[in-house]
């Protein structure tokens, strides 16, 4: 007891620290991040809201740079300046 009162134990999931910041720092991070962002978005809702909307508004150039498809036949390459 605190005071005559009952102390009620209160678990709470703590946020990540990250998800603190402005959204601007958070992008700017992100902007040096890119290899992270798939295992960032599973950190809570709201660090996925922000790498979907960061990557929805693609500030930086595109994590993937090269895209090939294969066919028996034929063989088609995208590039992505």
């Amino acid at each position: 007891q605190v005071h005559g009162q009952m102390r009620k134990n209160v678990t709470k999931t703590e946020s990540p620290r990250l998800e603190l910041l402005p959204r601007d720092l958070i992008w700017t991070i992100l902007d040096y991040l890119p290899q992270a962002l798939f295992d960032l978005r599973l950190t809570s809702s709201k660090l996925r809201s922000h790498v979907d909307n960061y990557a929805y508004h693609s500030r930086q150039s595109s994590i993937v740079e090269r895209l090939g498809i294969f066919s028996r036949t034929d063989v088609i390459n995208f590039w992505i300046d």
